[in-house]
């Protein structure tokens, strides 16, 4: 994160969750931030890491805006039982009202699920407040889009997308060039 104005913050994504932050303050001014959230990331609650970091400084959750970038989307999300079962934890733990809903059986083969990445990222900001309505998703599955990067499509040879945030300063109207 950082209150620097003109200083992009940049994730490289290629099937994981982007996730932009941005928040005014009266007191503090503005600040944004940047997070790379992978399975592991949402599993273990990189999310709520960088809310909590955030409002421990100071910034209400009521003026966050949240962009979340294309990534995997759930029809695409395949995982062992392993992974779907601490991605499950992960929804529990920020109180989904149905955790069981971000997991699918998978069609064809049994000892795999789907998992919905995006909704429990969602419950992780919405647990702190963030409202709903300021929570906005660029809805792309980075699997089925040929117009995105995708490391389980592409595998090794996937390229990155990026997303990025800053705070931009307005220019000084008495500067001459």
């Amino acid at each position: 994160f950082t209150t620097e104005k003109n200083l992009g913050l940049i994730v490289k994504t290629a099937d994981c969750v982007p996730i932009l932050i941005a928040c005014e303050s009266n007191d503090l001014g503005p600040v944004v931030c940047a997070v790379h959230a992978g399975w592991r990331g949402v599993s273990s609650g990189i999310t709520s890491g960088a809310v909590r970091t955030l409002l421990e400084r100071g910034y209400p959750p009521t003026k966050m805006i949240v962009k979340i970038g294309p990534h995997i989307g759930r029809k695409s999300f395949d995982v062992g039982i392993d992974v779907a079962q601490e991605l499950f934890g992960a929804a529990q733990l920020a109180k989904h009202p149905s955790p069981e809903s971000v997991i699918d059986r998978h069609p064809t083969e049994p000892s795999k699920r789907r998992v919905d990445l995006e909704a429990i990222v969602r419950q992780q900001l919405m647990q702190f407040m963030i409202p709903s309505e300021a929570i906005e998703s660029f809805a792309v599955d980075t699997f089925t889009s040929q117009d995105y990067s995708s490391f389980r499509r592409e595998g090794s040879a996937a390229g990155r997308n990026l997303s990025f945030v800053a705070i931009a300063s307005a220019r000084d109207s008495t500067s001459q060039e």
